[in-house]
């Protein structure tokens, strides 16, 4: 399973920094979580096209991690016509606008503009191609946020998207007797926070991702601090990282 990391920023993007978004390569499939940067434009950078995405899993509605869908659906409406990925979506507010959208800017039928498919999730087991197999745990972030635990290649990754009171949502995330990866937000909270939450969890290493320019300097003397049973990372755009 690799990680590759196109956007790492917080809820705004910086110069050198994209907002959320993660594509996950298990085996020949694509897969992406979140997708708050301009996803086609960074595809398109690496020799990819909307058509070698199997399917996109959305933590939660908010902009920094959805604004890239209208362009995804557009392009993959009239130009990228094979596309059949399919959208896993937490909320049908955000499916509604979606495909309204599409259908506005493509003059056509809402549910009809795309071959691309938005499906609706809730906590549990939403996906599984034989390939991938993502499960989905409700966090307080916000109405309808979750977290993922991707399982794929024989490595299990927990990846947290934004959290509510750290405290609350931590215990809710320790959901397998091993973690390959744990990629953990930084925007809400110093990573220090986190630190105390998952001692004893069984994990090779924790990548350090979404974080606010202030909290920076606070997660790098993490990393620098001591030896631990994980290997830290902060993650960067561009970043790719082999489970």
């Amino acid at each position: 399973m690799k990680l590759t990391f196109l956007g790492t920023s917080h809820g705004v993007p910086e110069h050198h920094r994209f907002c959320s978004c993660t594509m996950i390569t298990v085996g020949e499939k694509n897969y992406i979580i979140d997708a708050g940067a301009p996803v086609v434009d960074l595809l398109r950078r690496r020799g990819l096209t909307t058509e070698d995405i199997t399917a996109i899993f959305v933590t939660h509605g908010h902009g920094d991690h959805i604004d890239g869908l209208p362009q995804f659906l557009d392009l993959a409406t009239w130009y990228f016509r094979e596309t059949t990925t399919e959208i896993y979506l937490p909320t049908q507010k955000v499916i509604d606008a979606l495909y309204t959208w599409n259908a506005t800017v493509n003059s056509k039928a809402a549910t009809e503009s795309t071959k691309c498919r938005l499906l609706l999730y809730t906590a549990g087991v939403i996906y599984d191609d034989g390939n991938l197999k993502v499960t989905a745990i409700a966090t307080t972030h916000c109405p309808g946020s979750h977290a993922f635990l991707l399982e794929g290649d024989g490595k299990t990754v927990i990846y947290t998207g934004d959290l509510g009171p750290v405290d609350k949502d931590a215990p809710k995330l320790h959901v397998a007797e091993h973690f390959d990866a744990m990629v953990c937000e930084s925007a809400h909270f110093a990573i220090t926070n986190m630190e105390p939450l998952i001692e004893g969890w069984d994990i090779d290493n924790l990548i350090i991702n979404h974080t606010v320019p202030h909290l920076e300097p606070v997660n790098e003397e993490f990393i620098k601090a001591k030896e631990r049973r994980y290997k830290t990372y902060q993650s960067f755009d561009g970043m790719e990282f082999e489970v």
